[in-house]
C-alpha cells in the first residue's frame, strides 16, 4: 500500500516537473526568436510589443527609423484573452508577407489591457493568427464557412476573446 502512494506521489512530481519543462521549452523559445530579431540588426520593426501602453499613449519601436509621427502608418492593437501562457501573433499587415512562423511574442498587457496578451502593430489592415508556439493555433471556426484568419480591416484597438473579434 505505502508503494503504491509513493508510486503515485513520483508520478504526480514526475507530471509536475515535465509541465515546469514545457513551460520553460516556450520561454526559451519566446527568448531565442527575440534574440534572432535582434541579430537581424536595426531594420524597422514592424511591430512593437504595446504592454505599456495607457489608451492615449502611442508606442515606438526602439529599431523604427527616426522619422516624423505624421510618416508612421497607424496602429492596430491586438489584445488577446487566453489561458495560454505564451502567445504568438503570425500575421501579415498591409500585404507585405508573413512574419516567420510562430510569429511575433505577445506581451502581459498592462492598464486597461491587464490579463490579455498584446501586440501593437504599424499598418491599415492586418490578417493573423495565434498560437502557443508548440502546435496550439487559434483561427476562426473553419466550419462556418467564413475566413481561415483572422482580419482587421483599419487601425484602432481590437480584443479577441472566444473567438470573436471585436472593435474596442
Amino acid at each position: 500500500m505505502e508503494l503504491n502512494r509513493s508510486r503515485l506521489a513520483a508520478l504526480e512530481e514526475l507530471k509536475t516537473a515535465r509541465l515546469r519543462i514545457s513551460d520553460l521549452e516556450q520561454q526559451l523559445a519566446a527568448a531565442q526568436a527575440q534574440l534572432e530579431e535582434a541579430r537581424k540588426g536595426p531594420a524597422p520593426q514592424l511591430a512593437t510589443p504595446a504592454a505599456n501602453l495607457s489608451t492615449n499613449q502611442q508606442a515606438t519601436s526602439a529599431n523604427a527609423p527616426l522619422s516624423s509621427p505624421a510618416s508612421q502608418p497607424p496602429c492596430i492593437t491586438v489584445a488577446y484573452e487566453t489561458g495560454w501562457g505564451l502567445v504568438y501573433l503570425h500575421y501579415n499587415v498591409d500585404g507585405q508577407g508573413w512574419t516567420k512562423s510562430p510569429g511575433i511574442p505577445m506581451q502581459e498587457g498592462r492598464e486597461d489591457l491587464a490579463g490579455k496578451k498584446v501586440l501593437e502593430v504599424r499598418g491599415h489592415r492586418l490578417e493573423f493568427v495565434l498560437n502557443d508556439g508548440a502546435g496550439d493555433w487559434d483561427t476562426p471556426d473553419p466550419s462556418g464557412g467564413g475566413r481561415r484568419n483572422y482580419v482587421i480591416d483599419s487601425p484602432g484597438r481590437y480584443r479577441l476573446k472566444s473567438g470573436q473579434l471585436h472593435r474596442v
